[in-house]
């Protein structure tokens, strides 16, 4: 029934590109406020230090910069394995501690869960065709 959809695979690697843009960019663009504005980056670390998050300066940069970088990272297709694995344990800390430990509602904890369920792909697809790894490799 569905034997003409198997022609799309072969735009499998422009699906890794659009995934990859649209994360890519959605982390770029969550993550700014944070490494550009010394105020929001301190509302974070406060809003860590209220969960009881260890460290909450650490982790508020660790966590902002990761996002950060790692969009770039994805955006470009570089080194994506490494940076979906950073990504994976960043937004894992995230669910748990931000979101289970509150017990928060599902519709506030999607976006963490996509994001997790986007990098694990990311892990094991790599970047695609149209990617910097894909010419380093």
């Amino acid at each position: 029934m569905f034997a003409s959809l198997k022609s799309l695979s072969l735009f499998h690697d422009l699906g890794v590109l659009v995934l990859r843009l649209a994360f890519g960019l959605q982390l770029v663009k969550s993550a700014w406020p944070y490494v550009s504005s010394a105020d929001k980056l301190g509302e974070f670390i406060n809003y860590l230090t209220t969960l009881g998050f260890p460290f909450p300066l650490v982790g508020a940069y660790v966590s902002a910069y990761t996002e950060f970088i790692g969009g770039i990272l994805l955006l470009r297709g570089l080194w994506t394995r490494p940076t979906a694995i950073l990504l994976i344990i960043n937004f894992l800390v995230a669910f748990f501690l931000a979101h289970v430990a509150v017990n928060d509602t599902y519709q506030n904890t999607y976006p963490v869960v996509n994001l997790v369920a986007v990098n694990i792909f990311l892990l094991f697809n790599g970047a695609g065709k149209y990617s910097v790894d894909n010419r380093l490799a």
